[in-house]
């Protein structure tokens, strides 16, 4: 899924294999295939073959109504660090929202990732809740973009509270967590990352892109035990990004950090926004 200020989403691997792992490959994705189809995941959007890099407002903020400065995008909303790269390590744990479905598609998804901000790279994992055809459809999924998403076969509901870490230490192979602690399922994923830019880390909620529907109708999410680069969000110097549309308005705004690592995000009704700058 994409990002802020250049980039965001979901890669995979990118080594050759010999033509015996390859046929293995193929045997394993046809499981997989028949194993997620019952949790909904294909139909879920594919991105455009001709996405552009960033679909986020590169440097942008906007200015409250009480005199705060905040950093804005179109598409994410929550906390990223970016000052001392490279980052190495993010995560969180949070309750799957209920999405509220009417006739029209829409889309969101939590996740927490590395890179993405001045990258056109991203190492994520997440949930997605998307409405089709007025049924909420909810999945888990992981991805390295600009490679396209892949899910993982856990099938997740609203009210599973899910974790997910995702760790590159050293900048050459990624390791992604994700948990639904609710049903105890977890899955484990590696893959190389030989042209990793760890530019950044971040734990969002995110709109992906109007093409395939409006923001869902969420409500809120909270996101607790956050952490990047092992040290609790409220110690990391992470900055909010609030989701504003093309106009600037707010879509979903991150609140305060409480605890060692706890902030929801709130999705806000259609209205005039305080004064912002692009």
């Amino acid at each position: 899924m994409p990002s802020p200020d250049n980039a965001g989403g979901r890669p995979g691997p990118t080594a050759a294999a010999p033509r015996h792992r390859r046929a293995l490959r193929v045997t394993v994705l046809v499981v997989l295939a028949a194993a997620v189809a019952a949790a909904g995941w294909w139909h879920l959007p594919r991105p455009p073959a001709a996405a552009p890099a960033s679909p986020v407002l590169a440097r942008g903020y906007r200015i409250t109504a009480d005199g705060q400065v905040r950093k804005i995008s179109t598409n994410w909303a929550g906390y990223a660090r970016r000052a001392g790269a490279p980052h190495t390590q993010a995560s969180a744990t949070w309750r799957l929202p209920a999405i509220a479905c009417t006739g029209t598609n829409t889309n969101a998804s939590f996740w927490a990732g590395l890179g993405g901000i001045k990258s056109r790279n991203v190492e994520q994992a997440g949930v997605q809740a998307l409405c089709r055809s007025g049924h909420p459809v909810y999945a888990a999924w992981w991805q390295l973009f600009p490679g396209p998403a892949a899910p993982i076969a856990i099938g997740v509901h609203p009210g599973d509270v899910i974790a997910v870490a995702v760790a590159n230490p050293a900048g050459t192979q990624v390791s992604i967590d994700l948990a639904d602690l609710t049903t105890g399922q977890h899955a484990h994923i590696t893959r190389r990352t030989p042209g990793a830019r760890l530019t950044s880390a971040e734990i969002i909620a995110e709109q992906n892109g109007d093409m395939i529907g409006p923001l869902s109708r969420f409500g809120s999410v909270t996101f607790t035990a956050a952490r990047i680069d092992n040290h609790p969000l409220s110690q990391a110097g992470a900055y909010t990004l609030d989701m504003v549309d093309s106009n600037g308005h707010p879509r979903a705004i991150p609140g305060p950090i409480t605890g060692d690592g706890t902030f929801t995000v709130r999705t806000t009704p259609p209205g005039p926004a305080a004064h912002h700058n692009k």
